[in-house]
């Protein structure tokens, strides 16, 4: 299941309930693998429409797939009588379509800042609002998702919570936002703390 990056697919959690980092690294595969063909296909004839109606349709997508599976997981616990294994690890929070809603916030940020440049430019004139923007929607997410296996949460707030977070990396790159100016020393390795750090 490494090998082939389908760990996240075929989650047995009963069997194996220790935490793996590498449900994500699927992810981020599927995402390398599948991207670059819906790209080329959406380049062919770009419009903005068609990437707008492919953004929708994936959204939206997901909210119903992500519903479908919370009915359907639930009414099977309903009719054995209390739930048989963890679906809600196994069947929504692993797999990979479950998990479009953050690359697709990702995308749009990258669609914007290349192919429209313009655009780009005016959104960075308004990090601080972006900044603010981005709190107020990912209180929010963590509203929706106050208990954490429920079906709101599960089924819209997983979209609202990328919301927000891209929001937030919006407000981020603008160089004049309060969040634009800060800085992760940790993360550079010409900050002085850093080769102390390592030893």
């Amino acid at each position: 299941m490494f090998l082939t990056f389908t760990l996240n697919l075929l989650v047995d959690y009963g069997q194996q309930a220790a935490f793996s980092h590498a449900w994500s690294l699927c992810v981020e595969e599927h995402f390398y693998l599948v991207f670059p063909l819906l790209a080329t296909v959406l380049l062919r004839r770009p419009s903005a429409g068609r990437v707008v109606a492919v953004c929708v349709a994936v959204v939206l997508a997901g909210i119903a797939l992500r519903t479908s599976v919370w009915l359907h997981n639930t009414a099977l616990d309903q009719i054995s009588g209390g739930q048989q294994r963890n679906w809600f690890v196994e069947d929504l929070y692993y797999p990979t379509w479950n998990r479009l809603d953050g690359l697709l916030a990702g995308v749009v940020l990258a669609v914007l800042k290349v192919f429209r440049p313009h655009t780009w430019q005016r959104l960075q004139q308004r990090g601080n609002t972006w900044a603010l923007a981005g709190v107020v929607v990912l209180a929010l997410a963590m509203w929706l998702f106050r208990e954490r296996t429920d079906l709101i949460g599960n089924a819209v707030g997983w979209p609202v919570l990328s919301l927000g977070l891209a929001l937030l990396v919006l407000a981020g790159t603008a160089t004049d936002s309060a969040l634009g100016r800060l800085r992760l020393p940790g993360a550079l390795p010409g900050w002085p703390p850093f080769p102390t750090a390592c030893i």
